[in-house]
């Protein structure tokens, strides 16, 4: 089980080499893994699809 103060720790010094430092390769190269998951994906899919059903509606 992961510590949640060491999570938030690294969170942080993510963002503030990321954003408060403007070193955003850096920031990936140290922080970041070799995989990228969109956890979301599958909600803004369903989401995208129901906002073009309405548009195509006319209403």
């Amino acid at each position: 089980m992961s510590d949640p103060e060491k999570n938030k720790a690294t969170a942080q010094a993510f963002y503030d080499v990321m954003f408060n430092q403007c070193r955003p390769a850096e920031a990936i190269d140290q922080y970041a893994g070799d995989t990228c998951f969109q956890h979301n994906l599958p909600f803004r899919r369903r989401r995208s699809e129901s906002c073009s059903n309405s548009s195509r509606s006319g209403g």
